[in-house]
């Protein structure tokens, strides 16, 4: 039961036995800040920090690992390029193939960092992209 409380209080909507984040909560200073799914751009760990960078380009450390934010958020919105990175789909301006069989992405908003789809990953994620 207090699980379940816990999932809805974070914003996780169980539906046909499939568990997915549909906001989650950010703390700046001592207030809390609520932020949509369809907010969200990408997600990146930095310097053993996890960040999650919304669509108007403003960044929230979050205490989530990437593990647990793969398994809550929705597979068909969001898709984990490497072991640093998860970005949703409308936040994709192109891709890019590099040597070595890895993509570029250009993200709208542009992230910090250049954000590339691991090579093993590179041919799920074009079939994820469409």
């Amino acid at each position: 039961v207090d699980r379940c409380r816990e999932r809805l209080e974070s914003g996780i909507v169980v539906g046909a036995g499939k568990k997915y984040l549909e906001r989650c909560t950010v703390k700046i200073g001592e207030q809390y800040i609520p932020i949509a799914s369809s907010e969200m751009a990408c997600f990146i760990s930095e310097d053993k920090s996890n960040y999650l960078i919304k669509k108007d380009g403003k960044r929230f450390v979050i205490d989530s690992t990437m593990d647990n934010l793969e398994k809550d958020l929705n597979p068909d919105d969001f898709f984990r390029i490497c072991r640093g990175a998860i970005v949703s789909r409308s936040s994709i301006l192109s891709s890019t193939r590099q040597m070595g069989g890895r993509l570029k992405l250009n993200l709208i908003p542009e992230c910090p960092a250049d954000l590339y789809v691991s090579r093993g990953r590179a041919e799920s994620f074009l079939k994820w992209l469409g």
